[in-house]
């Protein structure tokens, strides 16, 4: 951890002080729970989605820093307790803060990524992956598939205005259109914390992918089945994705296709870091044989 980072270490004792999540898991406190769904996906993100749509419009940017400032200041609470392995830690949020956590991801996907690739990413929301990585001139051009609306609208807003060489269309990880997937070969697919959101991962699109050809596919998501220690911690995050119907089968998936010879699954590393606490991400790299 990067002493400019400015972030505290929690321990797990103190974690109540910091977020509701304990008492809701340990069943403590009321909350409403939600079944996960394409519908509740669609309003929980189509709401959030609309709002930075929104804010986008009501103001004159100058630059694409200055929009990925702002976006990421309304986006995000002004503090994030994120976790790195299994350390929890607490930070402000801030553009030091987002350095750090874009030089993990960074650092890990060049190995497969150069500035000649086109990058896909699944379930991109507005972009904010892809536009801050297009900063970091990692690749030549991008692709960004995306469930909502209104998250289409945005990417395809700020990308035309500042001239970035990137390209917004719908994707359903329930219902992957050809004319889509089509897109892929060649290329290096990304996804971050939208796997999640699908509770049990249709086999036809991991070999929707597969049939497709990309050079890569590098998930960023949080990974049921890593979580399987008996500890307090690795209980908490199970608890958390059951009661969220976030994925529990991403894993399991590509571990099936790999026995039959159709994937290989070069990197994987579980729990690595995280924007949430309780739902840790973890790298997994596989690529079609």
């Amino acid at each position: 951890m990067k002493a400019e980072v400015k972030a505290s270490k929690i321990e797990i004792n103190e974690l109540p002080r910091y977020s509701p999540w304990p008492s809701r898991l340990f069943g403590l406190s009321d909350w409403d729970i939600k079944h996960r769904n394409n519908v509740i996906v669609s309003h929980e993100y189509g709401e959030k989605w609309g709002r930075l749509l929104s804010k986008y419009q009501e103001r004159k940017f100058t630059n694409i820093n200055e929009v990925l400032h702002y976006l990421f200041d309304t986006h995000f609470s002004d503090n994030i307790l994120f976790h790195i392995y299994e350390n929890i830690y607490y930070s402000a949020n801030t553009p030091v803060f987002w350095d750090f956590f874009y030089n993990q991801i960074i650092q890990a996907i060049t190995r497969y990524l150069t500035p000649n690739d086109t990058l896909v990413e699944m379930g991109c929301g507005w972009g904010r992956n892809l536009f801050t990585l297009y900063q970091r001139k990692l690749f030549k051009n991008a692709i960004g598939g995306e469930f909502t609306q209104e998250g289409i609208t945005l990417g395809n807003l700020i990308a035309k205005e500042f001239n970035v060489p990137l390209e917004f269309f719908h994707f359903d990880y329930y219902n992957p259109k050809q004319e889509f997937m089509e897109k892929i070969n060649g290329t290096v697919v990304f996804s971050h914390n939208s796997i999640e959101q699908i509770t049990q991962m249709p086999q036809k699109t991991i070999l929707s992918l597969i049939e497709n050809r990309p050079k890569i596919v590098f998930h960023f998501e949080p990974i049921y089945e890593y979580r399987n220690k008996d500890t307090l911690l690795h209980y908490m995050w199970k608890r958390y994705t059951q009661v969220n119907e976030y994925n529990i089968n991403l894993l399991t998936l590509l571990k099936d296709f790999e026995k039959k010879g159709q994937i290989r699954i070069d990197l994987e590393v579980p729990h690595v870091l995280g924007l949430n606490a309780f739902n840790p991400g973890s790298f997994i790299v596989w690529q079609p044989i």
